[in-house]
């Protein structure tokens, strides 16, 4: 897999978390990462939440499948509103 961009963008629409599957909301600021891999161009955007976890954990070689991050040890509980 080769990353070509990794950035903080604003959500244009409703998108869901790679980490945790939560919906994250139009107008939204968070982490957008555009990757390569096997010919597939794929984006994917993480929640704050997410986003800073996995600075926390390790990747491993084949990074992470969709919604695994939330079922990781210490993954942090998202407080109520």
């Amino acid at each position: 897999m080769h990353i070509v961009s990794d950035k903080k963008v604003k959500t244009r629409k409703t998108h869901k978390c790679w980490g945790c599957m939560e919906d994250i909301p139009i107008g939204t600021t968070v982490q957008s990462v555009t990757s390569v891999d096997g010919g597939e161009i794929a984006t994917v955007y993480w929640c704050d939440r997410c986003a800073d976890f996995i600075t926390k954990v390790d990747w491993g070689e084949d990074g992470w499948e969709f919604g695994e991050l939330k079922q990781c040890e210490g993954y942090p509980v998202k407080e109520s509103q």
